[in-house]
């Protein structure tokens, strides 16, 4: 058998293939000069959070950020990101049980924690439960640290030495 033979056995093949089977076509829109129909995009946007709290001093192991806070006195939280539009935090002490506590060495002390959100209310942390929502501040770039921020109340005596522990922060996106 030729070559041509082939192909034109083929074309008539699948001619008739087309015919006896059904086709498929776009069930909307109009077909002529011009054509119109409809479709939809979804774009899904990765949430991305990134975050800075009061003056990063140095790294330390594990990937924790060591601050120094000043006591009594409101400290810029930053919470910015793409992807999300609210989030809360959730405290823990370096005390018993992840309670409020600060130590010069020889005696301990008890401390609250409250944060200040987006909307300039200050609500009270408890150790280890999450706080109200906060709704994330858009195009928020440049982290204005007046928004957003936390502040470590201890007695004006105790604030006069210094102490050290630990205030871990946890912020999730929601």
């Amino acid at each position: 058998m030729d070559i041509p033979a082939m192909v034109c056995r083929a074309l008539m093949i699948s001619a008739l293939s087309l015919i006896s089977f059904s086709t498929y076509s776009a069930q909307q829109g109009n077909i002529g000069k011009t054509s119109s129909g409809s479709f939809s995009i979804r774009l899904v946007i990765q949430p991305n959070l990134q975050t800075s709290i009061a003056t990063q001093s140095f790294q330390q192991a594990g990937g924790f950020t060591s601050t120094v806070a000043k006591f009594n006195q409101l400290e810029p939280l930053c919470i910015k990101g793409t992807g999300i539009n609210q989030y809360s935090v959730a405290t823990e002490g370096s005390g018993s049980n992840g309670s409020y506590s600060l130590s010069n060495g020889s005696r301990s002390y008890d401390y609250e924690v409250d944060l200040w959100s987006s909307n300039q209310n200050a609500s009270s942390l408890a150790s280890g439960q999450n706080s109200d929502l906060i709704n994330t501040i858009p195009r928020n770039t440049d982290c204005d640290t007046s928004d957003t921020g936390f502040m470590v109340k201890i007695p004006s005596a105790a604030a006069q030495q210094p102490l050290e522990g630990t205030l871990r922060f946890t912020i999730s996106a929601e």
